[in-house]
């Protein structure tokens, strides 16, 4: 139930993201503070804990890493060659990809949508894979997951609005991306196979190196913000600190 409880947590999140995007009440420096910190997590859990263990688990696991990462990756170019550029006057970003003056087809957008739908769908399948081996490491994955669910709901949003979807649809969008990533955790949750799980995991661990390696750490290195740097940082420090904390506790 853990399992279940702690994608509901995510998830949740996902609709926080897209209302703060919706109601416009964030800022986009906190919201790119919030993008650094998460990449720096991210990334040390995906090198640190994710792919030992599914390297260690499964005889083809780095195949399906690499199925993974390739999945997340056609889908993003695939967006990218279908979006048409006219004039507008607002800038968007998502995650962390700036669309200046520029306006996106509704195509473009719901591609877009389809590739996070996927990477969300492995969000939830992560967490539960995770925890059906190691509590403490399924706690890390989560955390992993919700650093970047904000942004990820937010930047959905904005992305919908951008391509001239009303702010219910932009809100909608975000709310999937919610439900996807409970509908991974149930599936894996249900067959409780640890092969099966572990092929979840494999794939999303592919995906969480697509997302920090082109989306979120190119982001940081554009901005070259100082604060962005020292979040970035922060994030993989979190990740020691959350693993030492588990430890004390007795979670394992």
């Amino acid at each position: 139930m853990l399992a279940l409880l702690l994608s509901f947590v995510a998830g949740l999140a996902n609709l926080i993201g897209g209302f703060l995007s919706v109601a416009k009440t964030i800022k986009q420096e906190t919201l790119r503070n919030f993008i650094a910190l998460s990449a720096g997590f991210i990334l040390a859990v995906t090198i640190l804990d994710l792919y030992p263990d599914v390297i260690r688990g499964l005889d083809y696991g780095p195949l399906l890493i690499l199925v993974g990462f390739f999945a997340i990756f056609v889908l993003e170019n695939f967006f990218a060659n279908f979006a048409h550029h006219d004039h507008c006057e607002h800038d968007h970003t998502f995650m962390g990809k700036q669309y200046e003056h520029h306006r996106l087809s509704k195509n473009s957008v719901l591609i877009a949508f389809l590739g996070f739908v996927i990477h969300t769908f492995f969000d939830g399948a992560a967490i539960s894979a995770r925890i059906l081996v190691s509590p403490a490491a399924g706690i890390l994955v989560f955390l992993a997951v919700l650093s970047h669910k904000i942004p990820e709901g937010f930047s959905m949003s904005a992305l919908f609005q951008a391509g001239k979807f009303s702010r219910t649809k932009s809100f909608l969008a975000a709310t999937a991306l919610g439900v996807s990533t409970i509908l991974g955790a149930i599936i894996v949750y249900l067959t409780k196979q640890t092969e099966f799980s572990l092929v979840f995991l494999a794939l999303a661990t592919g995906s969480f190196t697509y997302i920090v390696t082109s989306e979120l750490v190119p982001y940081i290195s554009v901005t070259r913000d100082k604060k962005s740097i020292l979040f970035f940082l922060l994030g993989i420090g979190l990740f020691y600190l959350t693993s030492i904390a588990l430890g004390h506790f007795g979670i394992k």
